[in-house]
């Protein structure tokens, strides 16, 4: 179901070329709401995924798995993130819309590595526990990438639909 919404919202930007009026709507609206108190809480929060902060996340994570004889998983989640760079550095380059461009290219980055780092996460954390231990911490890693992805169309670092694309690309 992720996928259909992927490629919907990848055709919605090669068709027009343009930001849809749903990206231009929230934009205004989150300048709108923009203040410096919240402004303080989110740029710390909008930078728990940039590059770097989730490589060395993930690069850790892996560390340790091989340190704990998880070689396979390492070289998993290794091999996911790495294709998620990959296929979101084609997927701006396939959708070149100056409005994309304008925000940082069409796929979040940020956002679909965090989707992709902190699932992973849950899921290892939730390796041995019971289902309602597994719904929470799933629950609260999700409901972090949900406020990273919040922040980032808060403070205008991103549109609403490249969100959207980097949530949808980190489920499929």
């Amino acid at each position: 179901m992720s996928l259909v919404f992927l490629i919907d919202i990848v055709t919605g930007f090669m068709l027009r070329n343009a930001a849809s009026n749903l990206d231009l709507s929230v934009a205004t609206l989150m300048a709108e709401l923009r203040n410096a108190p919240a402004d303080a809480f989110m740029v710390p929060l909008t930078m728990l995924a940039e590059r770097p902060v989730v490589w060395v996340t993930g690069l850790a994570m892996a560390l340790w798995l091989a340190a704990w004889r998880g070689w396979r998983v390492a070289l998993l989640m290794l091999a996911i993130m790495g294709f998620a760079e990959f296929a979101s550095v084609n997927l701006n380059h396939l959708v070149s819309s100056p409005a994309a461009l304008s925000r940082g290219g069409f796929t979040s980055v940020p956002t679909l590595m965090a989707g992709l780092v902190f699932g992973f996460m849950a899921v290892l954390a939730g390796h041995s526990m019971g289902r309602w231990a597994k719904a929470v911490v799933a629950a609260m890693c999700g409901g972090v990438v949900v406020a990273i992805a919040y922040s980032r169309v808060y403070l205008g670092a991103e549109w609403l639909s490249g969100i959207l694309a980097g949530g949808l690309l980190a489920l499929v």
